[in-house]
């Protein structure tokens, strides 16, 4: 499981979403698929259900959808923007 580092703060604006990181003074931007998944894992869906909605909303494999999903989550917490626990 994973939550978001409490320090982070995020906005929608339009299609993107923007992620500030106030300890390294940087704005992330994601969009899409991207700010799909970074809002259903604020609303602590699991992996399944966020591949699930993933694959019927992109009409996507599954195994695509996981993959996608997996290498996004690491970039998260590479970034300290998520925390695993």
């Amino acid at each position: 499981m994973y939550k978001l580092n409490e320090k982070i703060t995020y906005r929608e604006v339009d299609d993107a979403l923007l992620i500030i990181t106030p300890w390294n003074n940087l704005i992330h931007s994601t969009e899409s698929v991207g700010k799909d998944i970074f809002l259903m894992l604020v609303q602590n869906l699991s992996f399944n259900e966020i591949s699930l909605k993933i694959t019927e909303d992109y009409d996507i494999k599954k195994e695509e959808a996981d993959n996608d999903i997996k290498e996004f989550i690491n970039s998260l917490i590479a970034k300290e923007i998520l925390i695993e626990g």
